[in-house]
């Protein structure tokens, strides 16, 4: 899947069908010059029969797919496709060029795009909400009844926040830190505790490959894809059975295709989860990766196992099910294997200073109810700021200010010029300048080796620490 890449673009428009908001990919898939000439152009004349999409997908209630011919700025003729949903009064979605041979998997991509870009943005909206609560806390004296009221805004806040992270791991729009690792380390280490939830029927067994290879894995996000699978297959026997956590090496010599997935040459680790439940039928399996989907009846968010395959693409594996009804399911976890070392995870943290500041910090934010509760908070913090609603402003800001800008606090995407693109034009005139990008997802950022990230929803302290770090460290 990875050939559709440069192809695929994500759109959003408004009531009355005129554009509002494009990518980078979505301008080169149509053959425009810049976002800026789109914006504003009837979806109607970029996607024929918009208006009947947009109907449909305001019917159903849910993302819908589409097959759409159509003719680039330039005269092209591609055959696209489009998964579109109702928002608000408009539309959005993603649409990406069709090719031949088009699998289930392009389908899984088209949803993980749509709802990484939901996720971003409500990942804007719940920065606001806990900003603007965290402020009323201090603001609110121990012992005062509404303190619990906010306390449990900001648990719930949470709460959605981590079902925000689940559709970013899907999307495959999270923040990795990909380190050399041993999975049969992380499932010994897991062990003890799976065992504690499996409950007085179900037994959980270890069959490791002691000769396993090394992976490139962020930990924390592997062991959310051993949790889920464990958990799913002792869901899947509601009248206990056996579960085995297997490891072992694999090596392929040729290209192959399994489960339409193409497997590239080379050395591979795979993790799998086999149970002996109930297993799946082949309309069950032809979604279970789909976010929303459950056949749990009334259980679960049908995010876990989407979570899963984002997590494994993103770390450039691939997940594989084998399901008989009736006779229990396998799920495979394949990862390239590397031969470095394992990274020493001994190295000493960064020495954070006190939290306060009193530096001019420049802040970049295009939603204004981000930018807003960020400032009041920095101020609050005793720092000097300056604000700008997107990238040309902050340039422009930057320009007619006459003092040390000391750090720009940048969101990535904004319309027109990214948080990126702001970095390397502002660098040019004030080369000692500290950057740190905040966003809903990297995958911008991810090319940015050595930045700081901050990833939102993030919390006041958290941000304030991120600061003090990048102020207080040595050199540029």
């Amino acid at each position: 899947m990875s050939g559709l890449e440069p192809f695929g673009g994500t759109f959003q428009s408004g009531p009355n069908g005129e554009v509002l908001q494009v990518d980078r990919a979505f301008t080169e898939l149509f053959e425009f010059d810049a976002a800026t000439h789109v914006v504003g152009t009837p979806l109607g004349d970029l996607l024929p029969d918009a208006e009947i999409i947009a109907e449909l997908a305001r019917s159903s209630g849910r993302p819908m797919a589409f097959r759409v011919p159509i003719t680039t700025r330039r005269g092209s003729p591609r055959t696209v496709l489009v998964l579109a949903q109702a928002d608000g009064g408009g539309l959005s979605g993603v649409v990406v060029r069709r090719e031949e041979g088009d699998t289930h998997g392009q389908k899984l991509e088209l949803l993980g795009r749509l709802a990484g870009g939901v996720a971003h943005d409500f990942n804007n909206i719940l920065t606001a909400i806990g900003g603007y609560v965290e402020i009323m806390l201090n603001a609110v004296p121990e012992g005062d009844a509404n303190r619990e009221n906010l306390k449990e805004i900001r648990r719930q806040a949470d709460r959605a926040s981590r079902l925000t992270r689940q559709l970013l791991a899907f999307g495959r729009r999270q923040t990795f830190q990909l380190k050399v690792a041993k999975v049969n380390s992380v499932v010994n280490e897991m062990f003890r505790m799976l065992e504690r939830v499996m409950g007085d029927r179900t037994t959980l067994e270890l069959d490791l490959d002691a000769s396993l290879g090394f992976v490139r894995i962020d930990r924390g996000q592997f062991e959310q894809v051993v949790m889920n699978l464990v958990l799913n297959a002792r869901d899947a026997m509601p009248e206990g059975g056996r579960i085995i956590l297997r490891t072992a090496n694999i090596t392929v010599k040729e290209r192959l295709v399994r489960a339409g997935q193409p497997v590239e040459p080379g050395a591979y680790v795979c993790f799998s989860v086999i149970d002996t439940g109930i297993g799946m039928d082949r309309a069950v399996m032809s979604r279970i990766f789909e976010p929303f989907f459950t056949s749990k009846k009334g259980k679960g968010t049908g995010l876990g196992l989407s979570m899963v395959y984002g997590i494994v693409k993103q770390s450039g594996g691939s997940i594989f099910v084998e399901s008989t009804p009736g006779k229990g399911t396998t799920f495979e976890v394949w990862l390239p294997r590397t031969w470095d070392e394992p990274d020493d995870a001994s190295a000493s943290a960064t020495r954070v200073g006190a939290l306060p500041g009193s530096e001019t910090i420049l802040v970049a934010e295009d939603e204004p109810g981000v930018r807003s509760v960020v400032v009041m908070q920095l101020r609050r913090k005793g720092y000097k700021i300056l604000e700008a609603g997107n990238g040309e402003d902050a340039l422009r800001v930057a320009a007619n200010h006459q003092g040390t800008i000391h750090l720009l606090l940048s969101d990535v995407m904004m319309p027109g010029m990214t948080g990126p693109e702001l970095a390397v034009e502002i660098v040019k005139v004030r080369p000692e300048i500290r950057i740190i990008f905040m966003t809903g997802y990297a995958e911008e950022v991810a090319k940015l080796a050595s930045s700081r990230v901050l990833q939102k929803p993030f919390r006041l302290e958290t941000l304030a620490q991120q600061l003090r770090e990048a102020l207080d460290t040595p050199g540029k």
